[in-house]
């Protein structure tokens, strides 16, 4: 029918018996009845009803007539969520990947071997270490020793297996060195060139996947929500893990610092060389883990002023 509603307009109802004249062309319509006014201003068309069109106001796209926006379509919220799950999961794994990277760095890591071997240079059994565990000890004097446990961390490990165990006639002190030696060569197994190189990998095929969620997630948000929804990604990402590492960064400083008080040598001295085993791994996750809390809450922020500045436009 055409752009535009239709309004059909009938004819008067004729009287089954009253004749129906024929309409001659050119002729002037006349009344019914004589002497009275003719009130039809307009001669009837051919057919048997007249149309009239009424124009009707152009729509803008996503309004409905009221000049409200329509809601987003269900298959693209459906969507969103689905990419928004997967990125946020992601993405955590990228700053986990990204923390492991940072604290196994060569120059970071090498950093804190020697600090804690420097703590166990300074404690009082190295004196037993000279006598029962010779090799162990010529070893730790090395001053190659962080770089040669960085890029080999077997070879620690290598040394502590060499002490005499428990059935060897120096079984006492030496088994005591071989035990404590075995505890603390364990986290130092962690700062090492191919955990580096691992974490390395795997951070750059995590951000990978990351950059082929995030496309999707922010075409398939709606104006704002673009922001917001990286934003709740990063904030899930990187609040939580963040809290935790504060909350057991704490603990482990506390269960470090207890040592002072302890009476047992060998436990107070294993307490005070892990502070900076400690300091050495924790404190770079909490630095990524930091950024991101930041600039999650920079964009939501930016995010929330630019409604405002809409909201007081429109008004």
């Amino acid at each position: 029918m055409g752009n535009g509603a239709s309004i059909y307009r009938f004819p008067p109802e004729r009287s089954a018996g009253a004749p129906r004249r024929p309409s001659q062309p050119g002729a002037p319509h006349q009344s019914s009845q004589p002497g009275q006014p003719d009130k039809q201003t307009r001669k009837l068309p051919a057919s048997e009803h007249e149309v009239i069109r009424l124009p009707l106001e152009p729509r803008e796209p996503g309004k409905n007539p009221a000049g409200i926006t329509s809601p987003p379509k269900h298959w693209r919220l459906d969507l969103k969520w689905i990419f928004g799950i997967l990125c946020t999961i992601v993405l955590s794994l990228a700053l986990a990947a990204l923390a492991m990277f940072m604290a196994t760095e060569p120059g970071r890591a090498q950093q804190t071997l020697a600090s804690a071997n420097q703590a166990v240079l300074a404690r009082e059994f190295q004196g037993d270490a000279k006598i029962f565990a010779p090799q162990l000890y010529a070893f730790l004097q090395n001053p190659d020793f962080a770089r040669t446990v960085y890029e080999n961390p077997d070879s620690l490990t290598a040394q502590v297996n060499a002490v005499p165990g428990s059935g060897d006639t120096q079984s006492g002190p030496a088994q005591g060195l071989k035990t404590w030696f075995g505890l603390y060569s364990a986290p130092l197994r962690i700062l090492n060139d191919g955990v580096h190189q691992t974490a390395g990998i795997l951070l750059g095929l995590l951000l990978v996947a990351f950059a082929a969620l995030a496309v999707p997630l922010i075409i398939f948000s709606h104006r704002l929500g673009k922001v917001v929804s990286m934003a709740v990604s990063l904030s899930v990402a990187s609040w939580v893990p963040f809290l935790l590492l504060s909350f057991a960064s704490g603990r482990a400083n506390s269960w470090a610092g207890a040592g002072n008080t302890l009476t047992d040598d060998s436990e107070r001295a294993l307490r005070q060389i892990m502070q900076p085993l400690f300091d050495g791994m924790f404190d770079p996750a909490l630095s990524v883990y930091r950024v991101g809390v930041f600039l999650s809450l920079s964009m939501l922020a930016g995010a929330a002023l630019c409604k405002l500045a809409m909201r007081l436009s429109e008004s």
